[in-house]
């Protein structure tokens, strides 16, 4: 059978198998494997393990034991790489995707966030989408081509990662472990479009100082420049980051990301402690999106001097300098479009009788350690959409889920090549 033949056979098999696939994705979001620095990763790991035991790879298990900065992790937790060796000098191959979820409260939920249900066509509960769906559907795209006798002339190998909600280190640890490949399919909700490119991330701490008082002291604030409410200052700097945030709106454009996506949001404010008193102390935690191309650096003085400039001619500000930090800066990663793997990626949708077109993605995510750290050219390729990530209600349609799985299959049959 020739490669070609291989990938249609695939796609064939999977699109008469959509139940199997759902219940291989409802299997993923039953367990609860809530991110974060105690994550509970490691039952669904040990679980998909054995699932791809089965597929005969070569497994390596291990437990991710430091964070990006090199600090001890207080719960080391597992990383999974199945690798499928290639007869030949074929390319290689990558497929990545995280097992790790934010939180879900489980007010307004239609089914239990963890359940698991396949219902109305769908695959409802956390993960669904992002990214539990679009690990099932690279598992059973292996899964169908294996079952059709394909030996890959390349290597294939698949990364199930800890860690990437909380921003830590799963998938550079795999890389770093000798885990990498010629090209890379980064797992994440993209409406199955193909996207080689996503923009930057920085965080932003902002932190304001006041005076503690009783609140029926208020009036005395305009009388004395020694003393101030920590929410009128900080409400200050916050007014300054919202006039950025509007002039980046009109100055700020890549053809590959929406209108106004290059922005500065307000996203946490905390800031006093009861209602009869003067607050004296205030904390924003900001979110800058950058684009490709634009400078991390020179962002954070526009950002610093946009503060400064909000300070001047305000007494206590002048005096009490709102303290900023920075973290989590995520640069934004490219992949050319007329790369390979994206010409690859792009005929195996076609193939699939979806629309064949680039965008780019709009969040962050591993493609930071796949194409921004290590280099490696990749796309962000899977089902469902970011809008119904993180939200209540999460789920992916079992179409979406056989379409991506029909894709996978036949781009990484067609990347890989196959010893017929």
């Amino acid at each position: 059978m020739s490669t070609s033949d291989l990938g249609k056979a695939a796609a064939a098999a999977i699109g008469a198998r959509g139940e199997e696939l759902a219940e291989l994705a409802a299997a993923l979001v039953r367990f609860d494997s809530v991110t974060g620095p105690a994550g509970n990763e490691e039952p669904i790991q040990r679980w998909i393990a054995e699932r791809l035991r089965e597929l005969g790879p070569e497994l390596d298990v291990w437990d991710v034991t430091h964070d990006p900065d090199g600090r001890a992790l207080e719960f080391p937790r597992p990383n999974v790489v199945a690798t499928w060796p290639g007869s030949s000098a074929g390319r290689s191959l990558l497929v990545n995707g995280h097992v790790d979820v934010v939180p879900a409260r489980t007010d307004g939920w239609t089914h239990d966030p963890f359940g698991g249900v396949v219902e109305d066509d769908h695959v409802w509960g956390r993960g669904s989408v992002d990214t539990k769906g679009g690990l099932a559907a690279a598992i059973f795209a292996i899964q169908v081509l294996l079952e059709l006798g394909w030996r890959p002339r390349g290597t294939l190998a698949l990364h199930a990662v800890m860690g990437e909600e909380s921003g830590e280190r799963g998938t550079h640890a795999a890389i770093e472990r000798g885990h990498g490949a010629d090209a890379a399919v980064v797992l994440e909700p993209t409406e199955l479009t193909v996207q080689p490119l996503e923009g930057g991330f920085l965080l932003l701490s902002v932190e304001v100082s006041g005076t503690a008082g009783h609140a029926c002291d208020r009036w005395r604030l305009r009388l004395d420049d020694a003393r101030a409410s920590a929410i009128d200052k900080g409400l200050l700097v916050v007014a300054a980051l919202r006039d950025l945030d509007e002039r980046w709106r009109g100055t700020k454009h890549h053809d590959a990301f929406p209108e106004g996506w290059a922005s500065l949001g307000v996203n946490v404010i905390d800031a006093g402690t009861t209602f009869g008193s003067i607050p004296a102390n205030f904390h924003a935690e900001c979110v800058v999106w950058y684009l490709p191309g634009e400078d991390a650096s020179a962002l954070r003085s526009e950002v610093e001097a946009a503060v400064a400039d909000a300070c001047v001619g305000d007494a206590w500000l002048e005096s009490n300098p709102p303290r900023l930090g920075w973290s989590l800066d995520y640069p934004p990663a490219v992949t050319s479009g007329h790369h390979p793997i994206v010409e690859t990626m792009l005929a195996a949708t076609r193939a699939s009788g979806l629309k064949s077109e680039l965008k780019a993605f709009v969040a962050v995510s591993d493609l930071r350690w796949v194409t921004g750290h290590h280099g490696i050219p990749a796309v962000l390729f899977g089902p469902g959409s970011l809008a119904s990530a993180h939200a209540v209600d999460e789920r992916v349609s079992v179409e979406d889920l056989v379409q991506a799985a029909r894709v996978l299959a036949q781009g990484i049959a067609s990347w890989c090549g196959h010893d017929d």
